[in-house]
């Protein structure tokens, strides 16, 4: 999780200010600059810094805090969730090899290699979801028989993504990513984005 604007203005401040001595000789060098600095105090100066940092960090900070899509989320989650699910049924239904499977999810042979051992693709914990097995089955079916393509597979792919944010399996995930969310009230995942269909045919 990214750190707040309060801790960066914290370690800034900490950089900043230094030992006492570390300012005294600061202001000492100072005596030869132009008067305007020499009237000011170097910590002055310095919270002027720290100040100014954080007026933007914040603003920063904000307009990520309003950005965030669930598509970044799914991403980082859902999408190694659910190729998790489909590589251990190829491997385990259908004996292929994890050589076979990455070329044919277009991942590596270590990433096939996490998902087989559950240190990649955990969370969230979909296998149990009902709804999205018959899409999965379907999928992993198409894939083993080499009688699909690319334009089959995303609609399926899409939809388990859909039904995973419709069960709000997402929304922790969400609020570890930006802790300013509400997942009460945040109801984004309960419609369906127009950009994407329910394909699961």
């Amino acid at each position: 999780m990214a750190p707040s604007p309060y801790d960066i203005v914290i370690r800034t401040f900490k950089r900043l200010s230094g030992p006492a001595e570390r300012r005294k000789e600061e202001k000492k060098k100072s005596q030869g600059l132009h008067p305007l600095i020499c009237s000011y105090d170097i910590c002055h100066i310095h919270i002027i810094y720290v100040v100014l940092i954080y007026v933007f960090v914040t603003i920063v900070w904000s307009v990520n805090s309003i950005m965030l899509i669930p598509c970044e989320v799914a991403v980082k989650s859902v999408v190694p969730a659910v190729r998790a699910v489909i590589a251990r049924e190829l491997i385990q239904s259908y004996g292929m090899k994890q050589n076979d499977v990455a070329n044919l999810l277009g991942i590596s042979q270590a990433a096939v290699s996490k998902y087989t051992r559950h240190v990649r693709g955990r969370v969230p914990e979909i296998e149990g979801v009902e709804e999205i097995r018959p899409i999965i089955t379907k999928i992993v079916d198409s894939l083993a028989n080499r009688r699909t393509s690319r334009y089959e597979v995303v609609p399926r792919f899409c939809a388990v993504c859909i039904l995973i944010r419709r069960k709000r399996l997402m929304c922790e995930l969400c609020k570890r990513s930006d802790p300013s969310i509400d997942i009460e009230q945040c109801s984004i995942c309960q419609s369906e984005p127009s950009s994407c269909r329910n394909d699961s045919r």
